[in-house]
């Protein structure tokens, strides 16, 4: 199948997924920007905390094999 013919199709197909879902048929030439999230960096109480937890369950799991 040559590209074009499965663009046209693909165009189709979204047209008919539109119609059947109630929205408009998706625009072409405009984008919508993704929303980029900032993960904020972790607090060192955090970090501390989350190391114990770690180190006691490494410690639990060592013990349950021994």
């Amino acid at each position: 199948m040559s590209p074009a013919a499965r663009k046209r199709i693909s165009e189709a197909m979204k047209q008919r997924w539109a119609k059947w879902k109630g929205k408009s048929a998706p625009k072409q030439d405009k984008a919508t920007p993704k929303k980029i999230t900032v993960r904020r960096p972790m607090s060192a109480a955090a970090k501390k905390k989350l190391s114990a937890l770690m180190k006691a369950r490494w410690a639990a799991k060592k013990e349950a094999k021994a």
